[in-house]
């Protein structure tokens, strides 16, 4: 059994978890906040900074957040940590604001898709202030479940996804790589689909009349059977122990590519798509990572863990002047609408309505 930073006893006594995205103790308070650089001006930044402070938040770097996250709080009672994702060119701006704000922040990189300038910059702004951790190599997303969403029909489903998908394909519920084990839909499945939107507009393959006139075809061909009003497609679904595995051999790679390309060893991982996962939580901490995160919609188990620590996602529709305060408030009251933000975000980004 891994303990994390004390017994579980000590560490329900001492810690808790909101549902907004904040840790917190009898001593301090930490909200990490989760932004996108090419989403949030930078001017924008600096004003959530200079918010924060006035209302008393102090900010932290990603070492003492690691340290306050293993049960050794730093002096001071309302801490933040600011963090970025995906490691984009607009990252020199987004750090830029921080620096102008004296704010330290860690930019989380997916190693496998950053071009070689951005390597050399990410390897010589890597210290103390500015932080440079782990995403995961490809920030691909992947299938975990039979249930048909959609038809795809060209649209953008996201760079980063890379589905590889044939037009007419039928979309079904993604996920990030490390989240939930795979699930393939059965060859015959996508060839049926495909062949029936060879001849077709891409604008009708768009409507819900040809999802269901597909859903219809899939039935009578007995690939596909009804659920609670929803259509699941016949496939093969990843075995616990397969997952495990997958994702062992995933973080262990991811690392070392990690290590070969910046140059230092990561001590913390963002999940993709805010998505965590127990199991691979374990794994993370064997592999010698300190914590990791995952999204404002992953609440926290009883007793106190550095693992998938939940972040405040933050974007240019987050209400201001910056209250964290009443972001938590309304986290407390209606836990629902922040999970359908979320939802809604990571929607936007595959370009899935």
């Amino acid at each position: 059994m891994i303990m994390y930073g004390g017994d579980a006893h000590s560490m329900a006594a001492r810690f808790g978890v909101t549902r907004s995205g904040f840790l917190h103790s009898a001593r301090a308070r930490l909200a990490v906040l989760s932004y996108h650089s090419w989403d949030t001006p930078p001017e924008l930044v600096a004003e959530d900074v200079r918010a924060l402070r006035r209302q008393g938040w102090r900010f932290v770097t990603a070492g003492e957040a690691t340290e306050f996250l293993h049960g050794r709080p730093v002096a001071g009672e309302r801490l933040a940590l600011v963090t970025t994702d995906d490691a984009h060119a607009t990252d020199a701006a987004f750090r830029d604001a921080l620096r102008s704000e004296s704010c330290p922040g860690v930019t989380f990189v997916p190693v496998g898709r950053i071009c070689a300038e951005r390597v050399q910059w990410l390897r010589e702004t890597h210290g103390a202030e500015w932080s440079v951790q782990d995403h995961g190599p490809m920030h691909h997303r992947q299938f975990v479940s039979g249930h048909v969403t959609a038809i795809y029909h060209g649209q953008n489903v996201g760079e980063l996804e890379h589905l590889a998908l044939p037009i007419g394909a039928p979309l079904l519920v993604s996920a990030g790589e490390l989240a939930a084990p795979r699930f393939d839909p059965h060859p015959e499945v996508v060839a049926l689909c495909v062949e029936m939107a060879r001849n077709e507009p891409k604008d009708v393959l768009a409507t819900e009349q040809w999802l269901t006139h597909v859903r219809a075809a899939l039935h009578k061909a007995k690939l596909a059977y009804g659920w609670r009003g929803r259509t699941h497609v016949l496939g093969t679904a990843e075995s616990s122990a397969e997952f495990e595995q997958r994702v062992a051999r995933e973080i262990i790679e991811g690392k070392a590519l990690f290590e070969r390309s910046i140059g230092h060893t990561p001590t913390l991982f963002a999940y993709p798509w805010w998505q965590g996962n127990a199991v691979a939580d374990r794994i993370f901490a064997e592999a010698g990572y300190r914590a990791t995160f995952a999204g404002a919609h992953r609440v926290q188990p009883e007793h106190h863990s550095p693992y998938s620590v939940p972040r405040v996602v933050m974007d240019s529709r987050t209400p201001r002047p910056l209250d964290l305060d009443a972001i938590h408030d309304r986290g407390r009251r209606d836990w629902g609408s922040v999970r359908r933000r979320v939802e809604a975000a990571a929607k936007r980004v595959m370009g899935v309505v």
